[in-house]
């Protein structure tokens, strides 16, 4: 059976394969030969169909309005090398080669165009390729006249609507850039701005925007920073007006918090802002058994201190497990569904500790994320573990026996199409080595289609070329 090409072939390294091969294989008597093997090892008749294929599906990828469609999305692309020097490609690339366009015909930089209909300055700040000068670029589609307020409507977020310094906060993260675009008129408050700074570690972007105006109402950005430990900014946005109790999110601010597993330190500065102590989760839990369930040890007392509210003993059980404090427990089926997912969420978090506790403590290591009040069963450890990119847990689950198989009617996917539709969904995390662990241990491929990034099909398509090797 013939092996599979990746996604995106490179004649270059099929050059050295064949090299390879020629070192390795005593029985060829030159190069020509080693590449002859290696082009029918994949299924050509040999070199030269080979080669034309690879020369075909890559010049098809480069075509401007294929590329610049798959440009359209949060993975981060090389600049094109646009040998025609296509003008939407050269906004796209950030090439100061279109710099003396824009001054020579300036209704160039305000009309929109090109194979995504949209305007120069989406071109350039709201896709995600690597520019060459983006500030030049920039600075020269205002100078022409651009509109710094143009939005645009993505297809994959139905009602959005997106502006050039939304992209240049979520993709380019160029605090300058921002700066440009809202000294030249560009609106703080377009729905977007504020969230996506409040997600980014350099508090800088919450602090631009708010010094132009930018307002926290209806943005859930206090919601936003509050997923991750953004001590900073969760004060900034606070210190602009931020609501403590918006309960945009199904909860007050302060539940969210505690949900994300947030520290005392961050959690203060929500109950200092007036948080309400006596609000309940969505599940009906107080503060104080809303720290217990989700938070360390710390922050877990200090909120009981703080709320002198009481919690009920398996709370009590619960933060003590979390916190490493000794407790005498072991799982039973009586416990409550949020408790029995503690494994799952532990998992999903990237807590390896407190996975290693909880596996000693007889926590079943298929014991799925409880989620929702019928009871239907959801994803395992195992696929909160792959969809998060979490390496060392995975493997601590597959040695621990986790069901390879396993399937979740809800989300319609095993433990391998979690860890592919997490690489997909988070680029630059470590999914696809998570699919490679998972194929190498017996995870069963999918009989339909599923999502994954490039990386991860061909993770997947060496690891079958491999196997058919052996």
């Amino acid at each position: 059976m013939s092996k599979t090409l990746p996604t995106r072939p490179d004649l270059d390294v099929l050059k050295r394969e064949a090299k390879s091969l020629l070192r390795s294989d005593g029985s060829l008597a030159n190069l020509a030969q080693a590449q002859h093997q290696l082009a029918k090892g994949y299924g050509f008749s040999g070199w030269a169909e080979l080669k034309s294929h690879v020369e075909a599906v890559n010049a098809a990828r480069l075509d401007p309005e294929t590329w610049l469609k798959s440009a359209d999305s949060p993975h981060p692309k090389p600049r094109h090398p646009n040998p025609s020097h296509d003008f939407w490609l050269m906004l796209a690339n950030g090439d100061p080669a279109v710099i003396p366009l824009l001054q020579a015909s300036p209704i160039l930089a305000d009309t929109p165009g090109g194979p995504l209909n949209r305007y120069p300055l989406h071109y350039l700040c709201c896709l995600n390729v690597q520019t060459s000068d983006f500030l030049g670029v920039l600075r020269a589609l205002l100078e022409a006249g651009a509109d710094p307020n143009v939005r645009f409507e993505h297809h994959a977020y139905k009602g959005s609507s997106l502006s050039p310094a939304w992209g240049t906060i979520q993709y380019h993260r160029d605090l300058e850039g921002l700066r440009i675009l809202l000294e030249r008129g560009a609106d703080p408050n377009d729905n977007e701005c504020v969230y996506h700074a409040a997600e980014l570690s350099d508090p800088a972007f919450l602090e631009l925007l708010f010094a132009h105006g930018a307002t926290e109402v209806g943005t859930n950005g206090l919601a936003r920073a509050l997923d991750f430990e953004r001590i900073r900014q969760v004060q900034i946005l606070l210190e602009n007006g931020a609501d403590p109790n918006d309960r945009t999110t199904g909860e007050t601010r302060l539940h969210h918090g505690l949900r994300r597993g947030r520290t005392k330190a961050v959690l203060q500065l929500v109950v200092e802002a007036g948080a309400d102590l006596n609000a309940l989760s969505k599940e009906g839990m107080n503060v104080a058994e809303h720290a217990a369930t989700r938070c360390n040890w710390e922050t877990f007392e200090w909120m009981r201190a703080i709320s002198g509210l009481p919690v009920t003993g398996e709370a009590e059980m619960v933060a003590r497990i979390r916190g490493g404090q000794p407790v005498d427990v072991r799982f039973h089926p009586g416990m409550s569904r949020s408790t029995k997912a503690l494994l799952a969420h532990a998992a999903y978090f990237g807590d390896a500790e407190l996975v290693d506790r909880l596996l000693a403590m007889g926590w079943p290591v298929d014991e799925p994320d409880n989620a929702n009040a019928s009871g239907s069963r959801t994803a395992t450890p195992l696929e909160c573990a792959a969809f998060a990119g979490h390496v060392e847990i995975v493997r601590t689950l597959i040695a621990h026996g986790a069901d390879l198989a396993h399937y979740d009617p809800h989300y319609r996917g095993t433990p391998f199409t979690y860890a592919c539709y997490g690489s997909e969904a988070n680029p630059g995390g470590r999914q696809v080595e998570c699919v490679r662990l998972l194929l190498e241990a017996g995870c069963p491929l999918p009989d339909s289609p599923y999502t994954a990034s490039d990386e991860a099909r061909d993770a997947v398509a060496a690891f079958l070329a491999q196997k058919r090797g052996q």
